[in-house]
């Protein structure tokens, strides 16, 4: 007889919606870990908010994704190094461009190969020619997206 699956619930990032996870046996998650899993965008790392419990009869359980492994050290510093690099290089282009806009912070990969940079402006901003100057720099696609001064607030 086949042992039922652990799940375990994860938000990639903040604000985000609680997603299953299939958890690898012997694993022994616990709340606020980091772990890898394949995201849309590639492996990104995800927090644990769900604990660790048993799936029953669940008709879609072999549907749901499974953890690959622990965050380890060098894939957060190798993350963390991609974001401030490129809110560092999104606020010196607004900045030279003079573009109304404050980049609040960015979310990535585990490699740096997709960065999402959010910006508050309190108008309209044609950020086209921003978007054009870091993609290049950084040799990456840069995905920037306009938010609001209560879902920065929320996502902070």
């Amino acid at each position: 007889m086949e042992e039922t699956p652990y799940t375990v619930g994860l938000k990639l990032k903040l604000g985000d919606k609680v997603r299953y996870y299939v958890e690898p046996e012997a694993t022994k998650l616990q709340l606020n870990d980091l772990v890898v899993v394949k995201g849309e965008h590639g492996m990104e790392v995800a927090r644990v908010v769900s604990p660790s419990r048993q799936v029953s009869n669940a008709p879609d359980e072999e549907d749901l994704p499974s953890i690959l492994h622990r965050a380890t050290k060098e894939e957060l510093r190798q993350k963390t190094v991609s974001e401030e690099e490129a809110l560092l290089k999104c606020r010196e282009y607004a900045r030279e461009l003079g573009l109304l806009m404050k980049p609040a912070f960015a979310s990535s990969n585990i490699d740096g190969s997709y960065i999402v940079v959010y910006f508050v402006s309190p108008h309209k901003v044609d950020f086209r020619e921003l978007a054009y100057r870091i993609n290049s720099d950084l040799q990456t696609r840069v995905e920037l997206r306009r938010v609001g001064m209560r879902e920065r607030a929320r996502l902070l």
